[in-house]
């Protein structure tokens, strides 16, 4: 590695598949202590995408206050614990896609104020608690397309007053109560819930989302062989916001 008077004007760095190069023994399991990642601090963007990280103690990232996109996608990572990501205030994307994530820990996302992007796809979880997202005011973006979602508590969207788009599609959801979207995310634009395993919708489940206009459901035992509309909604007694203009092509 270089010296500290050259590391510390590093802007972008990529360890990608790091691993691989510098520790050839294919049972090592790369470590933060491997990277001196708090010498580069103003590092502003971060790729250890394609590695063997297992855990990201709390405050891994706390001297890297000048990073603005983080990309921890394709690892082994499996609990995201309270206070991960602290220090981090000025991050404005963070991808965990593609990792073995089973849990997540309320308070993980603690210090993440300026969040814009939060991509989780392809994980394990199977369960959002509720509070689960609470500190991520800014989000735009939530993804968990083709994760394994079973349940989603009532108020686990709580404080994300800012977010636009939601993808939970190829999850394993099956019921869709009246208080799945609860926690003031008024201002969801775009809903994905397709090919999932939903049977059952509440009749008031999409009445907390005013300004919804893309609502995806295909490929859903309730949807299946039929045209996805607003009179399906209503033969149905599923009440939809006047904002609900397109139900397919998400």
């Amino acid at each position: 590695f270089q010296t500290i008077d050259s590391i510390q004007y590093v802007k972008r760095l990529s360890f990608q598949l790091i691993s691989l190069s510098l520790f050839p023994d294919p049972s090592y399991v790369l470590t933060f202590s491997d990277l001196h990642l708090n010498k580069y601090i103003n590092l502003q963007y971060l790729s250890l995408r394609h590695n063997t990280l297992k855990e990201l103690g709390v405050g891994s990232f706390q001297k890297l206050f000048s990073l603005r996109s983080l990309d921890l996608g394709n690892n082994m990572i499996k609990i995201l614990k309270k206070n991960t990501f602290l220090g981090l205030n000025s991050l404005k994307a963070l991808y965990l896609d593609e990792s073995q994530i089973v849990s997540i820990e309320r308070g993980c996302f603690n210090g993440l104020n300026q969040l814009n992007i939060l991509d989780l796809r392809s994980s394990k979880i199977i369960h959002l608690a509720n509070d689960v997202f609470n500190q991520l005011s800014e989000l735009r973006l939530l993804n968990f397309e083709y994760s394994s979602v079973q349940k989603i508590e009532s108020g686990c969207f709580y404080g994300l007053h800012n977010l636009l788009t939601l993808d939970m599609g190829s999850n394993d959801l099956t019921i869709l109560t009246n208080e799945t979207f609860a926690g003031n995310i008024k201002k969801l634009s775009r809903l994905n819930l397709q090919r999932n395993k939903i049977h059952t919708i509440g009749k008031g489940a999409f009445l907390q989302l005013p300004n919804l206009k893309h609502l995806c459901l295909e490929n859903n035992p309730i949807t299946k062989g039929v045209l996805i509309n607003r009179a399906f909604f209503e033969s149905l007694g599923i009440l939809l916001p006047k904002s609900v203009v397109y139900f397919s092509n998400c």
